[in-house]
Order: structure tokens, then sequence, then C-alpha cells
């Protein structure tokens, strides 16, 4: 188990696919959806390991997430489903966060 800004990852390897779990603790509801939000950095270290797909642990469910490719990303710029935050490092760029519905 390692930990990627703030959430709990345990990666599983089965067969030829790699897998990584995450314990989600704050969904949020927007329009009657729940979301959560997922770092870009979080795919960018998932791209280069080699993931297959994401297991979002959220309480009592398990939902399972294709690893978004550059032309997802782009795509959820393009409608607006993304947030920068503020980095809280001086003269650090922003934190890129995703978001999905689960």
């Amino acid at each position: 188990m390692f930990k990627i800004w703030g959430l709990n990852i345990e990666e599983i390897i089965s067969d030829e696919y790699i897998l990584w779990k995450i314990e989600i603790r704050n969904p949020f509801k927007e329009n009657n959806k729940w979301k959560v939000g997922l770092n870009e950095k979080l795919f960018r270290l998932a791209w280069k390991r080699g993931v297959e797909k994401l297991i979002l642990n959220i309480g009592q469910k398990e939902i399972m997430l294709n690893i978004p490719n550059n032309k997802d990303l782009k795509r959820k710029v393009k409608v607006g489903e993304y947030e920068d935050k503020k980095s809280m490092f001086i003269n650090s760029t922003p934190m890129r966060i995703y978001y999905f519905s689960v």
C-alpha cells in the first residue's frame, strides 16, 4: 500500500493486469449525482506503471473505472469537469483535479 497526495492505494496484480484499489473518503453530490475528484498526478503515475483500471472503494461500494487517456482528460477540460486547485507551495503550479460520476 502507498499514498499519492493523500489517497491510499493498493496495487493488485492479476495475471497480466495491474489494478489500483483506491480508498475514496469524500465523495460529494452535485446535480443529484455522486462524484469523486482524482488528480492528474494519479493518472500520470498510473500510465507509467501500466495500470489497466482503478477500483474506487467508496464506503461499502466498489466501482471499476477505466484509466482515462489524454484525449479523455482533454474532453473533461472542454466540458468543465475539472478544477485547478492552488498549490500550497509558493510558486508551484496548481493541482488539476478531474471529476467523475460514480
